[in-house]
């Protein structure tokens, strides 16, 4: 996990989603600010209704997008 990295976990726990729904689909994005041992240090809109940095366990990502890998190099 990479400074710039977007993130991407479940709607479950995110705190996003308060429908109750219970699942775990794709649902939630942000930036990875840093890493943290066993966690990251994030930006995320919508979070309390707002922008706001987290501090999420890796444990909890579902996938993550480097800037590296989708932006060729010149």
């Amino acid at each position: 996990v990479n400074s710039g990295d977007l993130f991407v976990m479940g709607v479950r726990g995110s705190g996003s989603d308060e429908s109750g729904r219970g699942n775990n689909e794709y649902g939630h994005i942000g930036v990875v600010l840093y890493e943290d041992g066993d966690r990251i240090q994030t930006i995320e809109g919508n979070t309390a209704n707002g922008v706001r940095t987290r501090s999420r366990k890796k444990s909890d990502v579902l996938g993550r997008i480097r800037w590296f890998d989708t932006v060729g190099r010149d």
